[in-house]
């Protein structure tokens, strides 16, 4: 079952899918954000495994029967995500300096506290327990929330060995507005799930950033 969320692209992508892939389910939607789109599809999907696939991510076999083998293993595992490549084989660096699986060969299935929403596999019931994506955050920081609120609620989080690659950024290009956007989804991550005091000092630290 595929279903392909369109966010009213202007470059003959609906068209694309429509003539070379007419089994997938396309949906045209107005671009309210990737949490909009995700969501627009969830509740198209009507299996108790759902995968979250960017369009700018080339997916392998070994990676979804790995992911899909650890989910129907473990009722507690949420969501279990592969590791992701840049297009020359290099390990792509995702979350910052201090996520350690960035330095750290993944030689099987690891708990982690953060997974990447360009691939992940998770199921129906953990989604009917802790909700879809946050349809506040338009991009970024959606994976950061969802995460959160999965090990909230008891469950854990699984990064894999399988390697796929992400070409990152090739669905977003170089847009000024989306470091903007970047920003503003921490803001309300850290309003959302950090103490007051820390969300004021980011918001003051992001002004005087902005003076500069």
């Amino acid at each position: 079952e595929v279903i392909v969320v369109d966010g009213s692209s202007s470059d003959g992508s609906g068209d694309m899918v429509r003539e070379e892939f007419p089994w997938a389910k396309l949906m045209i939607q107005p671009n309210h954000g990737f949490a909009h789109a995700v969501n627009r599809g969830l509740e198209q999907c009507t299996r108790p495994y759902l995968l979250l696939l960017n369009s700018d991510l080339f997916v392998t076999r070994a990676a979804l029967e790995s992911m899909y083998s650890r989910l129907s293993a473990d009722p507690q595992l949420a969501a279990a995500a592969p590791t992701l490549t840049n297009e020359d084989g290099s390990k792509q660096r995702t979350f910052g300096v201090f996520y350690w699986p960035n330095w750290v060969e993944v030689r099987k299935a690891t708990r982690v506290w953060l997974l990447s929403a360009a691939c992940l596999m998770t199921r129906r019931d953990v989604v009917d327990r802790i909700g879809a994506l946050d349809e506040t955050f338009f991009l970024y920081n959606e994976e950061y929330d969802w995460c959160a609120r999965a090990r909230q609620a008891g469950f854990h989080l699984e990064v894999i060995p399988e390697q796929v690659v992400h070409v990152g950024g090739g669905s977003t290009g170089r847009n000024p507005l989306m470091r903007l956007e970047e920003q503003r989804g921490f803001m309300y991550l850290t309003a959302k799930h950090g103490s007051p005091l820390v969300s004021e000092g980011l918001r003051r630290l992001m002004q005087f950033e902005g003076y500069c």
